[in-house]
């Protein structure tokens, strides 16, 4: 069976990304073409499309993702990111709804202990302490001088 010689011919206006995948911007679209074929378009702002179809070039062995880095001018850990991302999630890691984080709420049990925290309170020991920059332990007064006559 003969082999077929692929030449690496793209259309004037691409920029390769590797021998055999290109790209070119025409009218607010961007096209991906193999050789000459043209396998995919987005349009210029769909961040989400250009992030999923970049990793699917990287995870099927078409592209290197310094071949991708260097092509589109993004950062090598974004494109890492995005690869890692189409791996553990597939697609829908790109087009799902995004994770919220939990919001934190400081009940009265952990201002309580970030109050002691700040205070320096040490509960064995009865007293406050605090640090030095030679990381030496010095006593300092529970009350401020004068709030005891105050009180």
């Amino acid at each position: 069976m003969p082999q077929t010689l692929l030449l690496p011919i793209f259309p004037a206006d691409a920029t390769p990304i590797n021998d055999l995948m290109s790209f070119c911007k025409r009218d607010g679209a961007v096209y991906y073409f193999h050789g000459c074929l043209p396998v995919f378009t987005h349009a210029e702002s769909d961040l989400k499309s250009f992030r999923l179809y970049t990793s699917q070039l990287v995870v099927n062995g078409i592209c290197t993702q310094a071949e991708v880095v260097r092509a589109f001018g993004i950062s090598f850990i974004s494109m890492k990111r995005h690869v890692k991302s189409l791996r553990t999630g597939g697609s829908q890691a790109f087009f799902g709804p995004r994770r919220k984080r939990k919001p934190r709420v400081l009940t009265p049990e952990v201002l309580r202990q970030a109050q002691e925290l700040l205070s320096h309170r040490t509960p064995d020991l009865g007293q406050g302490f605090q640090w030095r920059k030679e990381n030496d332990l010095i006593p300092i007064p529970t009350q401020p001088p004068g709030l005891s006559e105050v009180c």
